[in-house]
């Protein structure tokens, strides 16, 4: 008989392996950008019942009553669905095939804020893109350049095994001039 300590180390063991499995089997089933609706309601569904598993199979019949063990319920099935919807991309690009393409575009926006940088452009078959970069500023001081609205780069496309396309910026190329 196991007790309560070692059951909730294999409930643990065995919820990220059936993380990453479910996470394959969304993938390679339906595919595609995983910020969708249907995603998200795919990993709040799969980390309910995994939950669920996983604390009928630690207590058995004799569920907690306690408001504690509710609340820990709940924040669970959170933690699940987040790690679910974090692995995505990761296992996307680890099951990918695909050596990816390079190729130069303009950067049709870019906004930089308090935590977050974006550059927004248009990839070659027309679709406009978003690419979130953590801009380092030790770079910036090595002569490299910035990017910036109406500026070019090289983008390397990889289309993932779950037929999601990552970009990744590799060299910006033209910076246009600012007056100020």
């Amino acid at each position: 008989m196991l007790t309560k300590e070692q059951k909730t180390v294999l409930s643990v063991i065995f919820g990220i392996t059936g993380s990453v499995l479910s996470v394959c089997l969304y993938g390679f089933a339906v595919g595609g950008e995983y910020l969708c609706f249907k995603y998200l309601l795919y990993c709040v569904v799969t980390a309910f019942v995994m939950t669920s598993l996983a604390f009928l199979f630690i207590f058995g019949k004799k569920t907690p009553k306690k408001l504690f063990w509710k609340e820990l319920y709940i924040v669970i099935i959170l933690v699940v669905s987040a790690l679910q919807l974090l692995m995505y991309q990761p296992l996307n690009l680890l099951t990918s095939e695909d050596k990816g393409k390079e190729y130069e575009v303009e950067i049709t926006e870019f906004y930089s804020t308090r935590g977050s940088t974006a550059v927004y452009f248009t990839d070659e078959n027309g679709i406009p893109r978003k690419k979130d970069i953590t801009l380092n500023f030790m770079i910036m001081d090595s002569g490299e350049l910035y990017p910036q609205t109406g500026g070019r780069m090289i983008v390397k496309e990889t289309n993932g095994g779950f037929n999601c396309k990552h970009f990744e910026i590799v060299k910006v190329t033209y910076e246009p001039e600012v007056f100020y």
